[in-house]
C-alpha cells in the first residue's frame, strides 16, 4: 500500500531527486518515518536498480573512495550493510573493483596493509576481505597475487641493491680466479 501511495508511477522522478539531493531530503519531502522509508528504498534498490544508478551517476566518486578505503566504504555511503543487499552490492563490486579497473589501484594503494594481512593471516582471509572468494574472480585473484608480489621484490631488491650485488658478487668472482701464465702447449678451452 505504502509503495502505490508514494512511489508507482513515479519511480524515475524518485530516483532522479535520490540521486540529486540525497536520501535525507527526499525522506523528508515524502514525510516518511524511518519504517515506511525503508520500505521506499528497498523497492527503489530492489525493483528499479536505484543503487547502481546511484553509482553510476558518481561513478568517479565510488571508484576513487573504492580504491582508497574498500568496498565497505561504498556499502556504508550507501547505507546498505545489511545482508539482504548482498547480492545488489556483489553487481556494485563487479562494477567498480572488476569493470572499471578499481581491483587492481585499490590493491596497489592499500599493498602494505595486505602483506601485513598476508602475513598474520591466511591466504583465504586476504582473499575474502577483497571480495574474492567466489570461483569466478580467480583470474582476478591471480592478479592481485602478483601485484603484491612484484610490490614486496621491488621492496626487497631494489635497483641499487641489485647494482651493489653485481658489483660484490664480481668482485668474489675476479679475486677466486687462479692467474696463472699460458704454456705454449696449453690452449683455452681444453
Amino acid at each position: 500500500m505504502l509503495v502505490e501511495s508514494f512511489v508507482k508511477g513515479r519511480e524515475k522522478t524518485l530516483i532522479a531527486r535520490y540521486i540529486e539531493d540525497g536520501p535525507t531530503v527526499l525522506k523528508g519531502e515524502l514525510g516518511l518515518s524511518d519504517s515506511q522509508w525503508k520500505v521506499v528504498f528497498d523497492h527503489l534498490v530492489f525493483d528499479c536498480g536505484l543503487l547502481k544508478k546511484v553509482v553510476i551517476a558518481g561513478l568517479d566518486f565510488f571508484v576513487d573512495g573504492y580504491v582508497k578505503h574498500g568496498f565497505s566504504f561504498v556499502r556504508d555511503i550507501l547505507n546498505v550493510e545489511g545482508g539482504e543487499y548482498d547480492e545488489v552490492c556483489r553487481g556494485l563490486f563487479y562494477l567498480l573493483a572488476i569493470e572499471n579497473g578499481g581491483l587492481r589501484y585499490h590493491v596497489i594503494e592499500n599493498r602494505d596493509a595486505y602483506m601485513t594481512a598476508l602475513e598474520n593471516r591466511e591466504v583465504g582471509f586476504v582473499r575474502t576481505v577483497l571480495g574474492l572468494s567466489d570461483e569466478r574472480y580467480d583470474e582476478q585473484w591471480e592478479e592481485v597475487l602478483n601485484l603484491l608480489l612484484t610490490g614486496f621484490c621491488e621492496d626487497v631488491f631494489s635497483f641499487d641493491n641489485l647494482e651493489h650485488g653485481m658489483r660484490f658478487f664480481c668482485g668474489l668472482v675476479n679475486s677466486a680466479r687462479e692467474h696463472r701464465g699460458l704454456n705454449k702447449f696449453e690452449f683455452v678451452g681444453s
